[in-house]
């Protein structure tokens, strides 16, 4: 049994205590947090340097692309903000399960 703010409370076998399940979340959390700061630092931190620099390659593309051609109309515009945020999401959600995966 250990002790407690509330009270005992006791402590099964083969059960995860807060501290191992703070752990197991900090890693893909931070790759996920890397990744919203640029684009491809959570693949690169998750230890996947070519596929990190892919993506911020292509990020950069994605911006010139964008500030070139589509932000001279409302539609072209309303484009580039969805692209942008679709490749920032799919990118978040690659570091994270990726971190995810790697941690457990």
């Amino acid at each position: 049994m250990t002790d407690s703010l509330f009270g005992t409370s006791p402590q099964t076998v083969g059960s995860t205590t807060s501290s191992e399940h703070g752990t197991r979340w900090k890693r893909p959390l931070l790759a996920l947090l890397l990744t919203l700061l640029e684009d491809g630092l959570g693949q690169i931190y998750n230890g996947q340097l070519i596929k990190g620099l892919a993506f911020a390659l292509v990020g950069w593309f994605l911006v010139w692309l964008g500030f070139r051609h589509l932000m001279y109309s409302f539609y072209g515009m309303l484009l580039f903000l969805g692209l942008g945020l679709a490749f920032k999401g799919y990118l978040c959600v690659d570091a994270f399960v990726v971190a995810r995966k790697t941690t457990s």
